[in-house]
């Protein structure tokens, strides 16, 4: 099964409050934008409350997806956000801040090889905030 692991920075316009979440789904083939992470009949996000603008992609076996995905909030579990309004998968939050984006996989790389590169991904709090692409 094909699947996407994604990015999303979240605003909301009347607080201006501001945060990213990283998650997965199963790919939904002949989407496109937002429409890949669909939620629902409802065909909303994942809430009106919030502005929701997708960052990164990337797209490859389900497993594959959520092994990496599990990895970077390790990597990351110190940059966790609680945003104020709740929503389907608002314990997958993280600080505005957070260069958990930086460390996506590249689109032509392939799941092996990135979990390979971050198979020790306890790394120390000075690396995270480095600039890296």
């Amino acid at each position: 099964m094909k699947g996407i692991i994604y990015g999303i920075k979240f605003i909301n316009p009347e607080t201006q409050e501001k945060f990213l979440k990283v998650g997965i789904a199963k790919f939904r083939a002949g989407k496109v934008g937002l429409g890949v992470l669909q939620r629902g009949s409802s065909k909303d996000f994942y809430t009106p409350d919030y502005q929701q603008f997708i960052q990164r992609t990337w797209t490859g076996d389900y497993e594959d997806c959520r092994k990496m995905e599990w990895v970077l909030h390790e990597m990351f579990a110190d940059d966790k956000y609680m945003p104020n309004i709740k929503f389907g998968g608002y314990t997958e939050c993280f600080s505005i801040n957070s260069k958990i984006l930086r460390w996506f996989p590249k689109k032509r790389e392939t799941a092996e090889d990135w979990l390979v590169r971050h198979q020790n991904y306890n790394i120390p709090k000075s690396e995270k905030s480095k600039n890296i692409s």
